[in-house]
């Protein structure tokens, strides 16, 4: 698929509380996220991810690849991150 996350791949509307992801994310898809891949809407409220990722997506005009969510439109609250590291 086209979204992947070490939580959830694809996320629209409702909420996640309290929860966290760890380990490693392996994908050919071009949302990555440590925790989730494309969050277009709803909420993640006190949360955490310790996880890498990883992407062989090979096209160059786009791809959304980060830490804890590959590409967000929503809300992200009181978050934890470990290991952040520039690429």
């Amino acid at each position: 698929g086209a979204c992947s996350g070490g939580f959830v791949g694809y996320m629209y509307g409702n909420a996640i509380y309290d929860s966290y992801s760890t380990g490693s994310v392996n994908s050919t898809s071009y949302y990555v996220g440590g925790f989730c891949g494309l969050k277009d809407s709803g909420g993640i409220y006190r949360c955490y991810s310790n996880s890498n990722i990883y992407s062989s997506y090979e096209k160059t005009d786009y791809g959304y690849f980060g830490g804890f969510v590959g590409y967000n439109s929503g809300t992200i609250k009181n978050l934890e991150l470990e290991n952040v590291h520039d690429l």
